[in-house]
């Protein structure tokens, strides 16, 4: 597949060996958080406005749960709800939104309620979290806001 002295070959076997993943997994949430997330709920959806130190290298295998408690390293067997991170603000800025995914389904979300925000890998591992504090909204206009006060947008001149 790549020549024995070839650079890139080198640093894809180190990566395998350092994380025992394929290099594709080992890489699909290396961006971590920048900031609080925002996050608000309505009608059982969980929306998420998040702001990462760098872009993640595999946005397509890269996902957001939410959940009263996550832990770093745990897997997600199974998971409702939830959508693939789409771009809000300057694309430099590193800033998403979607509709984040939970372990198990909850109709009782609380305004209010203190909550753990997830990003996770292809493998559904949980790489990095941060609280979180619900809010119900209705509509998608605090979507913007949320993106301006993250820094998502560039200062108006």
């Amino acid at each position: 597949m790549f020549e024995r002295r070839s650079p890139v070959a080198l640093g894809l076997a180190t990566c395998m060996l350092a994380t025992g993943l394929p290099p594709t997994l080992a890489s699909a949430a290396d961006a971590g958080f920048a900031g609080t997330p925002s996050v608000r709920y309505d009608h059982g959806t969980v929306g998420v406005v998040v702001r990462f130190d760098r872009a993640p290298q595999q946005l397509s295998r890269v996902e957001l749960f939410t959940a009263p408690s996550l832990r770093r390293g745990e897997r997600i067997e199974r998971a409702h709800g939830g959508n693939t991170l789409g771009t809000v603000g300057r694309r430099a800025n590193h800033c998403y939104v979607a509709e984040a995914a939970r372990p198990e389904p909850r109709s009782a979300l609380r305004d209010g309620a203190r909550w753990e925000v997830g990003l996770s890998d292809a493998a559904k591992r949980i790489t990095e979290t941060t609280r979180v504090t619900l809010r119900h909204e209705r509509g998608s206009g605090w979507v913007s806001e949320a993106a301006r006060r993250l820094g998502c947008f560039d200062a108006e001149r």
